[in-house]
């Protein structure tokens, strides 16, 4: 029993080291090829603009934390030239408890996809859980963001998963895509805890319980005419019509430079909650960073326009609405490029901006995420500290 234990023990061992090694190239397996990435990232967040949150008779100072915001692996390969597989899990969601996702989030896995290369070797047919094609900065690649937390843009109307099916052509300039699914409550990692700011949620407060059985439709379109400018635009039905809790946007991004990256990023969308129908947001957010060596200084500015859905918050304000920014700035510090480095960001939060948004029954905050969100009446700052190791 304890030789076959310790052969077995070898053998996962080597197994292991292989992928490591050659995750590149991957390793051959029964049917196929298959490899292995990994992403870890730890973080400090000081989050003062806690000091500003009132809750009932609770008010809270700045809270200093530390987390494993992200423990990704992902596990890709492929049976032939024209199908693919890939499995994502996030094993931090446990550890960080209530502070993303809502509640005790147990549930690690991310994505879970079969890609199969159709007629045209451009056209592919995606089935499976994933994010929908929505916000372009919510479709980047978790390890390679150039600030340690999305924007509230992409918080808002991206990060969302949703089983379903995607059917998409790409060109050599341009990608259509578009994505029929569930429309359940599958939330990503970088949800907000009360959930009152995502499009996830918007649906839910819009037809779940009324029409269960009718499904989201999601298209998005990006063209790139050169390497230095590209551009997108998206749109979001839920029971395929804008007038459930719908969204759309648009997006550009610039090189005039080498080492120079400039975005910006428009989205409008609409919830219905609380005896209000069809309630307008509008979220815009510009960043900048550019690269000098391993070091790259980087800078972004963001608006949302919130619309109120209860009573609780409009006595708070004049009329419906109001507007939330936030402007932040940051350094990273590349050591192998984005497979090790090192994010700094400090956000200054407007008026009616929150940080972490991650109450408790207790009506105080149960920690500093490193995220904020619009809420009326707040502001304050949130400083970030990332270190990141990918594979």
């Amino acid at each position: 029993m304890l030789k076959n234990f310790l052969k077995g023990t070898a053998v996962v061992l080597v197994l292991s080291a292989a992928t490591f090694a050659n995750a590149e190239e991957g390793i051959s397996i029964a049917n196929g090829k298959a490899k292995m990435n990994a992403l870890t990232q730890f973080w400090f967040v000081n989050d003062t603009s806690l000091g500003h949150q009132t809750i009932g008779t609770a008010q809270n100072g700045g809270k200093l934390d530390m987390l494993i915001r992200r423990a990704e692996m992902n596990f890709s390969g492929a049976l032939s030239d024209s199908t693919h597989w890939m499995v994502e899990f996030d094993l931090a969601r446990p550890m960080n408890g209530a502070a993303y996702g809502g509640g005790l989030n147990t549930n690690v896995l991310n994505d879970v996809v079969i890609s199969q290369t159709l007629i045209l070797p451009e056209l592919t047919l995606d089935v499976g859980q994933f994010k929908l094609p929505t916000v372009a900065e919510s479709l980047d690649a978790d390890g390679q963001l150039m600030f340690p937390e999305r924007s509230m843009v992409a918080r808002t109307w991206g990060e969302t998963r949703q089983p379903g099916a995607m059917i998409s052509y790409k060109a050599k300039m341009w990608k259509v895509a578009g994505m029929i699914s569930d429309g359940g409550n599958v939330k990503g990692n970088n949800i907000a805890a009360n959930g009152q700011n995502t499009l996830d949620a918007d649906r839910n407060n819009a037809i779940t319980d009324q029409k269960p059985n009718n499904k989201d439709l999601t298209f998005r379109a990006d063209i790139k005419p050169m390497d230095m400018v590209s551009a997108g635009a998206f749109a979001y039905l839920p029971n395929y019509n804008f007038g459930q809790g719908g969204a759309f946007g648009v997006n550009a991004r610039l090189m005039p430079m080498e080492d120079l990256v400039i975005r910006g990023e428009y989205v409008r969308g609409w919830v219905r909650g609380a005896g209000s129908d069809n309630l307008p947001r509008n979220g815009y957010v510009v960043d900048a960073g550019y690269q000098y060596g391993d070091w790259q200084p980087v800078a972004r500015y963001e608006i949302q326009q919130q619309s109120v859905t209860t009573a609780g918050v409009a006595s708070n304000l004049s009329g419906d609405s109001f507007t939330a920014s936030a402007a932040t700035f940051g350094l990273n510090y590349y050591m192998m490029k984005h497979n090790s480095k090192v994010q700094f960001a400090y956000s200054i939060l407007g008026k009616n901006t929150s940080g972490s948004n991650a109450g408790n029954g207790a009506g105080t905050f149960s920690s500093a995420t490193g995220e904020y969100a619009p809420q009326a009446g707040t502001g304050g700052t949130v400083a970030t500290l990332a270190f990141q190791i990918a594979i």
